[in-house]
This record gives structure tokens, C-alpha cells and sequence, in this order.
């Protein structure tokens, strides 16, 4: 996989091209009800539950609680497969807890994966005409210049985030995700 560099404070594209099943041929595309989306992550940010935590918890144990800031957004891979995303509201690295503002409806196990999301998902917008074999559509939106990345005091040097890209089929419930690598570059001159 490659890493993409960007500048930081510049508004750069995020593209999904040409979403589409190549076993059946079926397009990815807003006719057939699809959506997309993408969320930066700082994977250096990917952590585990370090005990399991029932229905109705929003205090969790974590392996590194010193990858977690107050404010920005906890995402808890769930016992049933979905995902747990809510505001980190405290971080206590004497007991190894965060704590969120949201409690879970699904339990989560030991070992799950708990990861800092970097600001909000941004919904894409289709281009192009959607067709089989071609490359010139597919979903689009901007990593706007004033995204919680680009502000991350860590850009100044380099902060390496990834873009996951999620694609979701509302007809046949399929969903493809995509991880690209970003390098958001800047200096203390700007």
C-alpha cells in the first residue's frame, strides 16, 4: 500500500473508484442504493479492550489509554460486528479507562478493537457515469483544510492517518471498505 502525501491546510479529494462486485458485475452506484463514506483514523492510535465490557457501558478498560484524547471520537468494534462511535469524555491513564459519552447497547469483548476516529465521517458524492471496466466514476468528497487532522499538532512534522472508505450496497446489503495512507506534511512557516 502506498502513502500519499498532503498538505497540510490544503482542502484534498478522497475518491472510491468504480465500486463495483466483480463477480456479478453489479455497480456500486446511488441507482442501485449505495452510499459511501470515510473516516480518518491515526492507526498509531489502534488500541484493545483490556476486559470485557457489558450492554450499557461507556467506561471502558483499554490496553493504552494514553492513545486516547478527551474530545475526540472513540469508534468500539462491537461483540455482534457493528460499531460503537461516540465522544471520548475522559481519559484515566491511572486505571486504564475512557471514558465516552454514550453507553453501548451490544456487549463488547476482551481484546476488541477500540481506535481513535479523527474527526467526523464525511458522506461522498457520486461523478461520472457509472459503467463496467471504467474508471472515470465513482464516489468523491474533500479532506477540507480545517478537518481535525490537518489541525493536529502532529501535521507539523508529519502525521501518518489512514482514510478508510466504506461503500454499502442498501440492495444486496454488501459492503466493501478500502484503506488508503496519508501523510498530512506541513511546517511551523506556513
Amino acid at each position: 500500500m502506498s502513502r500519499q502525501i498532503i498538505k497540510r491546510f490544503n482542502d484534498e479529494t478522497i475518491f472510491a473508484v468504480a465500486p463495483h462486485d466483480p463477480e456479478s458485475k453489479t455497480l456500486y452506484n446511488d441507482a442501485n442504493g449505495t452510499t459511501a463514506t470515510y473516516k480518518i483514523y491515526d492507526p498509531s492510535m489502534d488500541e484493545s479492550l483490556a476486559a470485557t465490557e457489558a450492554i450499557g457501558q461507556n467506561v471502558f478498560s483499554v490496553t493504552n489509554p494514553g492513545s486516547f484524547i478527551v474530545g475526540y471520537t472513540s469508534e468500539l468494534s462491537l461483540d455482534d460486528d457493528t460499531l460503537h462511535t461516540s465522544i471520548i469524555t475522559a481519559v484515566d491513564p491511572s486505571t486504564g479507562e475512557i471514558t465516552v459519552a454514550d453507553v453501548t447497547l451490544v456487549a463488547a469483548t476482551l481484546g476488541n478493537r477500540i481506535r481513535v476516529i479523527l474527526g467526523a465521517q464525511v458522506s461522498m458524492a457520486e461523478y461520472g457515469t457509472p459503467k463496467i471496466d471504467k474508471r472515470d466514476w465513482g464516489y468523491k468528497a474533500l479532506l477540507v483544510n480545517d478537518h481535525v487532522a490537518h489541525k493536529d499538532i502532529r501535521a507539523r512534522s508529519g502525521l501518518d492517518v489512514n482514510a478508510e472508505v466504506i461503500v454499502v450496497n442498501s440492495v444486496d446489503g454488501r459492503k466493501a471498505t478500502d484503506t488508503l495512507c496519508y501523510t498530512i506534511n506541513g511546517d511551523l512557516c506556513e
